[in-house]
C-alpha cells in the first residue's frame, strides 16, 4: 500500500479490511459493463451505496476477510449483492407487480454478476446460486 494510501485510509479511519474490500469494490464495478443509462445508473448506485455500507460497518468487513478467510473481491460481490435485492425487494423500481423498469433491470443485471462471481469463486455452489436468483425472482412477482 503506498503512503498517500496508508494517510486517506487513517484520515477516514477505515480499517485495514474496509480499505481492501472498497478497493474491491472499484475493481467489480470496472469489470462491468453497462448497456444503457439506466444500468449505468443502477450499477453507480450499488457500488456507491456498497462503499457506504462497508465504511459504517467494520466488523463485517473484518468477519468476512480474517475470520471466514474471503477475498476482498467476493466480499464486495457480496455487499453489492446485498444493495441490490434490498432494492430490489423493496418495489420501488417496479412498473408493476412483476416487471421491473429499466433500472430495476440494471439492478437485476449487477445482481446476477454478484451471484456469478460467488459462484466462480467457490462461495456458492450452484444450488445456493440457483436459490438466490430463484427467492429474488419470486420476491420481484410478488412485489410491485
Amino acid at each position: 500500500m503506498s503512503i498517500k494510501a496508508t494517510v486517506l485510509r487513517l484520515l477516514r479511519r477505515q480499517t485495514l479490511e474496509q480499505y481492501r474490500i472498497i478497493k474491491a469494490v472499484d475493481v467489480f464495478g470496472q469489470s462491468m459493463t453497462a448497456n444503457s443509462p439506466d444500468e449505468q445508473m443502477a450499477l453507480h448506485d450499488a457500488l456507491s451505496a456498497s462503499r457506504f455500507l462497508i465504511a459504517r460497518n467494520p466488523n463485517a468487513s473484518r468477519q468476512l476477510l480474517v475470520e471466514m478467510g474471503w477475498c476482498p473481491l467476493d466480499a464486495a460481490a457480496l455487499f453489492v449483492l446485498q444493495y441490490c435485492r434490498r432494492e430490489l425487494e423493496s418495489g420501488r423500481h417496479h412498473v408493476y407487480p412483476g416487471v421491473l423498469m429499466e433500472k430495476g433491470k440494471g439492478y437485476r443485471r449487477v445482481f446476477d454478476a454478484c451471484v456469478d462471481c460467488l459462484w466462480k469463486a467457490g462461495r456458492y455452489d450452484g444450488v445456493r446460486a440457483e436459490l438466490e436468483r430463484d427467492t429474488l425472482a419470486e420476491a420481484i412477482q410478488q412485489v410491485g
